[in-house]
């Protein structure tokens, strides 16, 4: 039976073989984890930009939303004589503010039209994907302004709520359209789902 003796030779050859063997190894893995983490940064998807909050995205988002149709069902088509929604009426003011407390501002868009006595409308708008998204709106409302940022409770003691505050004119009988004997106003509000109106807390 032939025996083979391992001489320091040969040891240190195989050593030399193994230790370029986990040389080639620690490269390919070193490799193989650049291109992986290459890929995953290409495919990784960056964290969403905000989308503009102005008067012009407001005028965008109201015509790509239900809002502009949801206004012509309420007032009828006879109210707008052919025109479309944006034509007659304008973007007034824009709010912007954080009302879910996420970290993200919402637009509120006030509407406004034609004379003092005619509607004012106006709508709550999130942002999803880069764009907004209609998820309140007040269409058949004749309002003084609105006013978002946030208010106190009427308990005292009671938690400061982010909300769009509503300033509603109180007619007497023989009050003008231009002058109101007072006013009331009501809160829309988060409630964690959804927009809540006539909100107390």
């Amino acid at each position: 039976m032939a025996c083979t003796f391992e001489t320091p030779l040969n040891a240190g050859a195989r050593r030399t073989a193994a230790a370029r063997r986990s040389v080639r190894t620690l490269r390919r893995m070193t490799a193989v984890a650049v291109v992986s983490a290459g890929i995953g940064a290409v495919g990784a998807t960056p964290a969403q930009a905000a989308p503009a909050c102005s008067k012009k995205a407001a005028k965008l988002a109201v015509g790509k939303s239900s809002f502009a149709s949801r206004i012509k069902h309420s007032l009828g088509a006879d109210f707008f004589a052919g025109q479309r929604v944006m034509q007659l009426f304008r973007v007034y003011r824009v709010h912007c503010f954080d009302l879910t407390l996420d970290g993200k501002r919402e637009m509120v868009v006030e509407l406004g039209c034609c004379t003092g006595s005619s509607f004012d409308p106006w709508a709550i708008f999130t942002p999803k994907d880069n764009r907004w998204r209609l998820r309140y709106s007040r269409v058949r409302t004749n309002n003084s302004g609105l006013d978002v940022d946030l208010f106190n409770s009427d308990v005292e003691g009671g938690p400061q709520l982010p909300a769009v505050e509503e300033k509603l004119p109180v007619y007497d009988s023989d009050d003008a359209n231009c002058c109101p004997s007072g006013y009331e106003y009501e809160y829309t509000v988060w409630s964690g789902q959804r927009f809540v109106y006539g909100v107390r807390w």
